[in-house]
């Protein structure tokens, strides 16, 4: 209500542009989206030189992605890149422009705006996880060898890695090839941290393994015990408690 006063009974003051500005962040975080991206619209037509320009264009697209317009969102992105292709936020708009793309099942779309940020921004901190997102989208296009390559693009050492590996190793168990598969697995068993989530679910299919192929049961027992320590789902461990009584 302040920055409305300000705007109606001050609007050649030199504060007037932020109350424009303020006024829209208002309606943001309200997540009342229509009026923010109207009132971001609003500052940046009226202010067309003002250094919030760049935000107010990239904040009104924002708001048409959460309301879920997804092909309104990628044209204000584009606009926003078109005129600020140097801009800060150029890597945050292909990144949404790409979950929009996906989020309308436009996935070749996704794929290559994904692809955009890989070649521009290959250095960046969040490139592993982009990979492992075109990975997904590859995979629900059938395209499971591209995927692959995808999944294997993230390196060692990263918060990215075990999930990585693992959505590899599933891929090449419905590829049926399960020596390839059960390497991988193992590799995910010998990390580091042993709570990781994935190494916890590479252990339960490492077990579906070594049942199916009736392994020794001294093999068996510290595949479970491993399971038992490293799960942090309580059904999961007092499954693999009942098979190591069953195995002694």
């Amino acid at each position: 209500k302040l920055f409305e006063k300000i705007m109606l009974s001050y609007p050649n003051d030199e504060y007037a542009p932020l109350a424009y500005f303020y006024n829209a962040d208002c309606f943001f975080w309200l997540q009342r989206w229509d009026e923010a991206a109207n009132a971001y619209q609003n500052f940046y037509l009226s202010f067309p030189k003002h250094e919030r320009v760049p935000n107010a264009m990239f904040q009104k697209a924002v708001c048409l992605f959460r309301k879920g317009s997804y092909d309104e969102s990628v044209a204000d992105f584009n606009a926003f890149l078109s005129k600020y292709p140097n801009h800060p936020l150029a890597k945050e708009s292909w990144l949404n422009i790409a979950l929009a793309y996906k989020k309308a099942f436009k996935l070749d779309k996704a794929v290559t705006a994904y692809k955009y940020v890989i070649e521009h921004y290959g250095t960046d901190p969040k490139i592993n996880a982009v990979w492992l997102q075109m990975g997904s989208l590859l995979e629900v296009q059938g395209k499971a060898g591209d995927a692959q390559r995808a999944y294997a693009k993230v390196p060692p050492g990263t918060v990215e890695y075990p999930e990585a590996i693992y959505r590899q190793a599933l891929l090449d168990e419905q590829r049926k090839n399960v020596p390839e598969a059960r390497a991988l697995l193992e590799q995910l068993r010998g990390l580091p941290e042993k709570k990781n989530e994935f190494r916890t679910a590479a252990l339960i299919k490492l077990s579906e393994y070594y049942e199916g192929e009736g392994a020794p049961v001294a093999k068996l027992r510290v595949l479970y015990q491993e399971l038992q320590a490293a799960t942090n789902d309580p059904e999961v461990a007092k499954q693999a408690g009942l098979r190591l009584k069953e195995l002694k």
